[in-house]
């Protein structure tokens, strides 16, 4: 029999929404690849359109593109 899950183990499994910014630079790209090969659905933003959108059309992620 599996031990439940404490509190903390319980909210480390729940979805959460979280923003990569600057997803449309080499790093950015990275990590968005490697979260998305591990489940996570993060909002891609930066300030370079083409790069952003491109990303977000092929990871098929919800994208946004802003300067801070």
């Amino acid at each position: 029999m599996g031990a439940a899950l404490t509190d903390r183990e319980n909210t480390m499994t729940e979805a959460r929404t979280w923003v990569l910014y600057g997803a449309g630079g080499h790093t950015g790209a990275l990590i968005a690849q490697h979260a998305h090969e591990r489940g996570h659905r993060p909002l891609l933003a930066g300030r370079s359109a083409p790069g952003v959108i491109a990303l977000a059309e092929r990871l098929q992620l919800p994208y946004r593109t802003f300067a801070l």
